[in-house]
């Protein structure tokens, strides 16, 4: 069995990582074009963020139908 070397046995793992904060239903994003969608519920979350219900901006309000999601 190889010896494990004095700094390798005093290491710590790394800090666990946090995700995205969450965005309230309604809520309005502006993404680098400049369009405007208004967020649905959130369908997924994962490593890489989480996957929401979009719309572009409506006075409508975003529905299980809707046509676009975001990730952010």
């Amino acid at each position: 069995m190889p010896r494990v070397k004095a700094a390798q046995a005093g290491r710590q793992s790394s800090a666990k990582r946090h995700l995205a904060e969450q965005f309230a239903v309604g809520e309005i994003i502006t993404d680098m074009a400049k369009k405007e969608w208004k967020v649905g519920l959130p369908i997924g979350q994962g490593g890489f963020g989480c996957i929401y219900l979009a719309d572009m901006n409506s006075s409508e309000s975003v529905g299980s139908d809707a046509p676009c999601v975001v990730k952010v």
